[in-house]
């Protein structure tokens, strides 16, 4: 009869240690937050980003993400930025810092720069009125300008789920 029930509770063990709840996904999420906000290298950010990967993707499977569709979508929309921004991180060293958008442009950074003009219009002018271009021998998107204006529209929508959820 022992074995019975030691086997009925290892059968449901997994099924608990596995459910993420949002308060799980928004943690993760939180860690990336603090991580950006304070300056980070590459390989601190893989990892986090890793880690709330993760812990979304899990919760977003699960029931309570089917259950508040709100949150679910607004917290897919936070992992989706720190995902987007990585995929700048991880080209910083390329292109030394400068996406070039000029005529001379090569075919990668021209996508590169149309997927992100066309994400965030509003950022298609110079640094100094908000944008993320320089001009540095043509006009150019300055990469780390584009990852703190993501980590900062990450960091914006986290607070909205954030506050969807109720947290102090």
């Amino acid at each position: 009869m022992k074995r019975v029930v030691v086997a009925i509770l290892f059968m449901l063990l997994p099924a608990e240690c596995v459910a993420e709840t949002a308060m799980d996904a928004i943690v993760a999420l939180r860690n990336l937050v603090k991580v950006t906000a304070v300056g980070t290298s590459y390989q601190d950010y893989a990892f986090c980003l890793g880690e709330a990967k993760s812990e979304v993707g899990t919760y977003l499977k699960g029931d309570e993400a089917k259950q508040n569709k709100k949150l679910s979508k607004t917290i897919s929309e936070v992992m989706g930025l720190y995902e987007y921004a990585d995929s700048f991180f991880k080209g910083l060293d390329d292109s030394k810092g400068l996406i070039n958008i000029g005529a001379d442009a090569s075919p990668k950074d021209k996508k590169t720069a149309s997927e992100y003009f066309s994400r965030f219009p509003e950022d298609k002018k110079n640094i100094a009125a908000g944008g993320v271009l320089v001009e540095n021998h043509g006009p150019r998107l300055k990469t780390t300008a584009a990852i703190n204006k993501i980590f900062s529209r990450a960091s914006k929508k986290y607070a909205e789920a954030e506050k969807m959820l109720n947290v102090k």
